[in-house]
C-alpha cells in the first residue's frame, strides 16, 4: 500500500513539473512589430487611407476599436462571454510603415518582468498583419 501511495505521489509531482513546463512554453515575448506599408499603382497610400486599411483589417479579426487619433489606433480584443481575456494594442502608423506595441491585458499571463504573454497574443498580432496588409495591397483602401 505504501509503494502504492509512493508511486501516485511521485506521479503527480511528475505532472507538475512536467505541466509547469507546458505553461512556461506557451509563453512568448511582448515585442512591438514594426511593418512597411507597400505602395501598389503610382499613388503612395495617404494616412485617411491607411487608417482605413487597419481598421477593416481590425474589425474582420474581431478587433474594436477604442480610441482613434492621428498616425494611432487602439484596439481590444476580448471574449466578454466568459470573462477569459482582454488584450489592447495600439497601432502606430505613417505612410512609410505601422507597428503593433502592446498596451495592456487581463487573463493572458503578461509578466512585466520579462515581458512575456500567452502565445495567442502572437497568433492574434500575427493574423491582423496579415490582414492589414492584404487590405493595404487589396487598392480598395
Amino acid at each position: 500500500m505504501r509503494g502504492l501511495r509512493n508511486s501516485t505521489m511521485a506521479i503527480f509531482a511528475l505532472l507538475a513539473v512536467l505541466s509547469a513546463g507546458a505553461e512556461a512554453a506557451r509563453s512568448v515575448p511582448v515585442e512591438d512589430q514594426t511593418n512597411a506599408i507597400l505602395n501598389i499603382g503610382s499613388k503612395p497610400l495617404g494616412a485617411p487611407e491607411i487608417k482605413r486599411a487597419i481598421l477593416r483589417a481590425a474589425v474582420s479579426r474581431g478587433w474594436q476599436p477604442i480610441n482613434d487619433a492621428a498616425g494611432k489606433v487602439r484596439l481590444q480584443l476580448d471574449e466578454k462571454k466568459k470573462g477569459a481575456y482582454r488584450l489592447v494594442i495600439d497601432i502606430v502608423y505613417d505612410t512609410k510603415n505601422y507597428t503593433i506595441k502592446y498596451v495592456s491585458s487581463d487573463g493572458l499571463k503578461y509578466s512585466e518582468s520579462d515581458r512575456t504573454i500567452h502565445s495567442s497574443y502572437a497568433r492574434w498580432t500575427n493574423l491582423l498583419i496579415q490582414s492589414i496588409n492584404r487590405e493595404l495591397t487589396s487598392g480598395s483602401t
